[in-house]
């Protein structure tokens, strides 16, 4: 059994992906639970290299934030060195477990998918893709509600990769070939999602991978409607725009298949749809910079006005402490004069499974 950080308790293993396993936990000091993402990557990958996509996604989870995406918590690493994160946990069921069942109904389709398009415009906007949109990595609530998890394998758009990353089922044709990769390579995914959910089988399912490569690259996929007779026709014309094999002819964007399909995002999504990166806040970034390469304890005051971007701005600061192997403590002041101690309680705690060079080195802090 994988090694938790010490401030959760076990409940039991949620599930196992590339490059780790999954466990469900409870945080003692709340009793919230969570999501624990222990390191494991197969046994034919690079150790150096899948460390990085395994810091990477946490990276990105903290980064990318939106409602319709996982959100993580916490990076921590036991005796051995093994890192681990923690994320928000989303009740439900994985689109493909669900799919096991049997074909949807579109209109449980068009229920999830505006939170789908939602999440992708969130990280498309920013400039990054997906790089592994499947049912595995859709979660739908017990409300009908979907949550894109698993960002290992998020890469910049516009740029071709050295070597071809995700589920060979979903991947579009331009990133087979091994050219550059944006939106709309996620938005083929979306359209064998799509396909797959509707029809109960993917457009192109062959075992064997030449086979389903040459499928992806020059066949085209039986008409949805010849397989699903009572879908719209809508549907069937966005599925069909989504798998053209050229990027040109697919939708430029999730908001064109929103409008497409006649589907509005709620307030939620709208505001997302169009929501800008972090701007303007330059000198701040780089004078945070600072003080994270600063040797030794640092301080640091933020000032603002409600909105201004203070929690942002720490939120970054504490990915990067994290990742660089540094604590973070984080708590909210009550709006009285008594320091927030409580911060202190989770690092403590790992601390514990920690070498002792790390109590020396913080004690003037403390």
């Amino acid at each position: 059994m994988d090694q938790l950080p010490p401030q959760y308790d076990v409940i039991r293993q949620l599930g196992a992906g590339g490059m780790g396993r999954v466990w469900l936990a409870r945080e003692r000091a709340t009793g919230a639970e969570v999501a624990i993402k222990v390191f494991a990557p197969p046994p034919s990958a690079d150790p150096a290299y899948a460390r990085y996509l395994f810091a990477r996604e946490f990276w990105a989870l903290t980064t990318f934030r939106h409602p319709r995406l996982v959100a993580a918590r916490d990076w921590s690493e036991a005796a051995d060195g093994t890192p681990s994160f923690a994320m928000d946990h989303v009740p439900g069921e994985d689109l493909a477990a669900i799919l096991e069942a049997g074909p949807l109904a579109e209109a449980a389709v068009r229920g999830w998918l505006p939170d789908l398009l939602g999440a992708l415009a969130h990280l498309h906007g920013r400039g990054w893709l997906h790089g592994d949109l499947k049912p595995g990595n859709v979660r739908i609530g017990g409300d009908g509600r979907a949550t894109l998890m698993d960002l290992g394998l998020v890469r910049p758009s516009g740029r071709a990769s050295d070597a071809v990353q995700g589920t060979l089922r979903y991947l579009a044709p331009e990133v087979i070939r091994g050219g550059a990769a944006d939106a709309r390579s996620d938005l083929y995914a979306l359209g064998v999602v799509l396909y797959e959910a509707l029809a109960g089988r993917a457009p192109f399912s062959d075992s064997q991978p030449f086979a389903l490569v040459r499928a992806h690259l020059t066949t085209p996929p039986v008409p949805l409607g010849r397989v699903t007779p009572g879908v719209s026709p809508e549907m069937e014309t966005v599925v069909a725009r989504l798998l053209a094999k050229e990027p040109a002819a697919r939708p430029a964007d999730a908001a064109t298949v929103l409008a497409m399909l006649g589907l509005a995002a709620d307030a939620e999504m709208g505001q997302a749809l169009l929501g800008a990166p972090l701007i303007g806040r330059a000198a701040a970034e780089a004078s945070l910079a600072e003080l994270l390469a600063a040797d030794g304890p640092v301080e640091a005051t933020l000032v603002g006005t409600a909105g201004a971007g203070k929690t942002r701005l720490l939120g970054e600061l504490r990915a990067g402490a994290q990742l660089d192997g540094r604590p973070a403590l984080v708590a909210r002041g009550l709006g009285t004069d008594a320091p927030p101690y409580e911060a202190l309680g989770p690092w403590l705690r790992a601390l514990a499974v920690r070498a002792q060079g790390d109590l020396a080195r913080w004690a003037p802090v403390l």
